[in-house]
């Protein structure tokens, strides 16, 4: 939301990728911010001499040393509309191919595609506000991030869900996700 909205190029990563996979990504995409989740600092810390002047910033936890919050950055913020004009045809997002012939690269989306595949997916799947998608496909890969838009447009619930463990999760009787509590 926020990096469509400004103008910004969002180009989510592969998190199974190990450092050295990242490496060429990065190094293709020149990135001018980098968001971290706490369990990738250590793959981050391993690319970080290829990352110079890029702003590290940490999505949780207490930030490393020469790092950013994004607690920090949202208090460092304003609360204005941003004061530019994003185009429909301006590139939205920059994914990665899957790389099977070599170094991913970064496949351009526009903004007017991505809100074409989202209007032709919900049309499709008849989404309407009540409904809820618990999202298991990665947004960093095109159909994930095509259906979680598709059920924003919409304005339905998304469950953004980092991994499936049978053993600790189960659905209810009412049909919703729920996490089992030990």
């Amino acid at each position: 939301g926020a990096s469509e909205k400004g103008g910004y190029l969002a180009a989510p990563l592969n998190f199974r990728l190990r450092a050295a996979e990242l490496q060429p990504v990065l190094a293709n995409l020149d990135p001018h911010a980098l968001f971290v989740q706490s369990q990738y600092v250590e793959v981050v810390h391993e690319l970080r001499a290829n990352l110079s002047g890029t702003l590290m910033v940490a999505m949780d936890g207490d930030p490393a040393p020469g790092w950013a919050s994004m607690e920090g950055l949202i208090a460092g913020g304003k609360d204005v509309e941003p004061d530019n004009e994003v185009k429909p045809d301006d590139i939205a997002y920059l994914i990665s191919t899957s790389g099977t012939t070599g170094t991913p690269r970064a496949a351009m989306l526009t903004h007017r595609g991505q809100w074409m595949d989202a209007v032709a997916l919900a049309l499709e799947m008849r989404l309407t506000p009540i409904d809820r998608h618990l999202a298991t496909m990665p947004i960093y890969h095109v159909g994930g991030r095509a259906i979680v838009l598709a059920h924003n447009l919409r304005g339905c619930t998304v469950h953004l869900h980092d991994g499936f463990d049978p053993a600790a999760s189960v659905v209810g009787p009412e049909g919703r996700f729920h996490d089992v509590e030990n």
